[in-house]
């Protein structure tokens, strides 16, 4: 299906505009909504419930099993179609190859569970519910699969990141998620910086650590402290390898 890679997979390359290893990707579970059967029957053979077309598509969108393993971000749905068909090919490449392989656009994605559907194997009426339409696109849903925004199949990477960031503040969990991360973050940079004075050097790398290892890589601080991290990092070596001489 679509190219862009799982977060940790990669090439390296770095961040635009700044000297630090590229380290953001999407992570895609790859899915259909296919057509839904009267019942929904069991490892036994027996039916065990009937179903709704929002819970069927909730089932393959798998969001019932992200809620009991406790991630409960609303979910951006990427309507991918297949590559090598004349309508939507030359898009699908674009999003995938281009588009969402972008560092900025990728740290956004990490404020949802991503979906990607296949779309020539999805049921058509299914699709419909989720305002899929008929080229590739974006939707974010929340946990009952209602669609709650509507995000175009943009092939600037740029643009499209920026349509990420406006869909996931409009939704009032994720704003808060942001908001209190961002000002923690300012808080371990500014501790940080009094230990490094202090010369207090691992207790200063273990506050940018804390921005370092963040799930939300969207604030001013974040590319600094990895670098404030590889600078710290450089100091205990050398204070380590005087002491052992």
């Amino acid at each position: 299906m679509g190219g862009a890679t799982s977060e940790g997979g990669g090439s390296g390359r770095r961040v635009s505009g700044s000297s630090i290893a590229r380290m953001t990707y999407f992570s895609w579970l790859e899915t259909k909504v296919g057509a839904q059967h009267a019942l929904t029957v069991g490892d036994d053979g027996k039916p065990v419930e009937n179903l709704t077309p929002a819970q069927h598509i909730q089932r393959c969108l798998e969001i019932p099993d992200a809620i009991l393993a406790g991630d409960v971000r609303p979910t951006l749905v990427y309507f991918h179609w297949p590559h090598d068909t004349t309508a939507n090919g030359k898009l699908s490449d674009t999003l995938c190859d281009k588009t969402l392989v972008d560092e900025v656009a990728a740290r956004w994605g990490m404020l949802f569970r991503c979906v990607q559907i296949d779309m020539a194997t999805s049921d058509k009426r299914l699709m419909e519910l989720l305002e899929a339409g008929d080229h590739p696109s974006f939707v974010v849903v929340d946990k009952d699969a209602k669609v709650i925004s509507h995000i175009a199949a943009l092939p600037s990477s740029v643009k499209f990141a920026k349509a990420l960031e406006e869909s996931a503040l409009k939704i009032d969990e994720v704003a808060k998620l942001v908001k209190e991360a961002i000002e923690k973050q300012a808080k371990a940079m500014a501790e940080a910086k009094v230990l490094v004075k202090a010369d207090k050097l691992q207790e200063a790398l273990d506050k940018v650590n804390e921005v370092r290892n963040s799930r939300v890589r969207v604030g001013p601080l974040f590319d600094k402290a990895q670098q404030d991290g590889e600078d710290i990092n450089g100091r205990i070596d050398r204070a380590r390898m005087k002491n052992a001489k």
